[in-house]
C-alpha cells in the first residue's frame, strides 16, 4: 500500500479525533454530560474519516473485504446531529443526564444500522459504492443532519451566554456543516450525475478539510480559554474554607445590591469579571456553599423576584410570563420548570394562592 499526502492527512486526523475523544472522556474523576457528548462526537468523527479514507484512491482495494463493516460505520453520521444539539443544549442549561425522551433522538442510528446489517450481511462480495440503496442511505443521512443543524444554530442564535467559550460551539457547528456540504456535493456529483472522475477529488477534499478543522478545534480546546477552564475547573488546587466564606459573602452582597440576575444572559463569566473572583473558585463556592449549580443559584433569585412582583401585581396589569421576563427569565418552559422545582407548585397555582389569601384577609 503506497500512501500519499492525502492519506497521511486522513490518518493524522483519525488519531487526533481519537485522542480528543479519550482525553475528554478521561478528564476528571467523573464524565460530565458535556464532556461525554463531545467525546462521542470526536469518536464518530474518527469513524467517519476512516470510512472516507478506506475509499480513497490508491487504498480502496485493500479495504473491499471490510466494506460491510465500513458501510455500517458510515451510519454513525446519524449520531453527529443529536450529539451536537445536546452538547449545545446541555452547555446552555448546565443540565446533566438524559431523559427517556432525549434518548429517542439516537434511535434513528440504531434502527438504520440494524436494518442495513440485516440487509447487507447475506450479500456476497459486497462493495459499498455498488450497493443500489447507498444513494437513499446517503440522502437520509444528509437530511437527518440538516434537521439538527438548523435547531442547533437557532439555539445558539437566541443570544444565550454560557460558561463555555462560544468559539468552540460555533467551530463545532461550522466544522460539521463544512463536512456535511462536502458530502452533499459528493451525493450530487457522484451518485446523482455519476461523474466518477471527481471521486478522488471529493475524498481528498473531505480528508484535508477534516484535518484542518480538527486541528483548529484542538487548538481552541487546548488554549487557555474559558472552555478549557470549564473542562478542568477542579483540577487545580481546591479553594480554602476561609476563602470560600469570603467569596460567598462577596457574591451574596453583589446579588442583593446589583441584582445581576435580572439580565437574562447572565453567565458565570460575567460574575467572574464583576467580582474579580477566579472562575473555578466562584463555581466551587456556589456548588459547595449552596449545593446548587450556577443556573439553579441564579434562578432562585429570579423566582424570588417573580414572587415579589406577583404579590405587588394587584390589578393584573402583567401576565405571569411578562413578570417572568422582567425577573430575568428568557424562556417560558425554563421558567415553569424552575418555579415548580423550587416552589413546589406551578406559577398559576402560586398566583391563585396569593389571590385566595388576599380575599380571606
Amino acid at each position: 500500500m503506497t500512501l500519499n499526502l492525502i492519506h497521511v492527512f486522513s490518518i493524522i486526523a483519525i488519531f487526533q479525533s481519537l485522542f480528543l475523544s479519550v482525553q475528554l472522556w478521561l478528564n476528571g474523576k467523573k464524565v460530565s454530560a458535556k464532556n461525554g457528548l463531545l467525546s462521542l462526537y470526536f469518536l464518530c468523527l474518527a469513524v467517519l474519516i476512516f470510512c472516507t479514507f478506506s475509499v480513497t484512491d490508491g487504498v480502496e482495494h485493500h479495504f473491499i473485504p471490510y466494506h460491510k463493516l465500513i458501510f455500517l460505520g458510515t451510519q454513525t453520521t446519524f449520531l453527529i446531529g443529536p450529539l451536537l444539539y445536546f452538547f449545545v443544549k446541555k452547555s446552555f442549561q448546565n443540565a446533566t443526564g438524559f431523559t427517556k425522551k432525549d434518548l429517542l433522538h439516537f434511535l434513528p442510528f440504531v434502527v438504520v444500522t440494524l436494518f442495513y446489517a440485516v440487509k447487507i450481511f447475506p450479500i456476497e462480495n459486497f462493495i459499498k459504492w455498488q450497493y443500489p440503496q447507498e444513494i437513499i442511505n446517503y440522502s437520509l443521512m444528509l437530511a437527518h443532519n440538516l434537521a439538527y443543524f438548523i435547531p442547533t444554530a437557532l439555539l445558539i442564535r437566541k443570544g444565550y451566554k454560557s460558561n463555555l467559550d462560544t468559539k468552540i460551539i460555533w467551530l463545532l457547528i461550522a466544522s460539521s456543516f463544512v463536512l456535511w456540504s462536502i458530502q452533499l456535493n459528493t451525493l450530487v456529483i457522484l451518485h446523482l450525475f455519476e461523474i466518477y472522475a471527481f471521486c478522488p477529488y471529493m475524498t481528498s477534499l473531505y480528508s484535508i478539510s477534516a484535518f484542518i478543522l480538527i486541528n483548529l478545534i484542538a487548538l481552541v480546546i487546548t488554549n487557555k480559554s474559558e472552555f478549557s477552564r470549564q473542562l478542568n475547573k477542579y483540577n487545580a488546587s481546591a479553594i480554602s474554607h476561609t476563602s470560600e466564606k469570603r467569596y460567598k459573602k462577596t457574591l451574596l452582597g453583589y446579588m442583593e445590591s446589583e441584582k445581576p440576575y435580572l439580565n437574562p444572559s447572565l453567565s458565570l463569566g460575567d460574575l467572574e469579571e464583576a467580582l474579580s473572583i477566579p472562575y473555578r473558585f466562584l463555581s466551587q463556592t456556589i456548588n459547595n456553599s449552596f449545593n446548587q449549580n450556577f443556573y439553579d443559584f441564579v434562578n432562585r433569585y429570579r423566582i424570588q423576584e417573580v414572587k415579589r412582583l406577583l404579590k405587588n401585581n394587584e390589578d393584573d396589569r402583567q401576565t405571569i410570563i411578562e413578570v417572568a421576563y422582567e425577573a430575568g427569565f428568557n424562556s417560558k418552559s425554563a421558567f415553569n420548570k424552575a418555579f415548580k422545582k423550587q416552589v413546589g407548585m406551578t406559577p398559576k397555582e402560586y398566583k391563585k394562592s396569593i389571590q385566595t389569601s388576599k380575599r380571606s384577609s
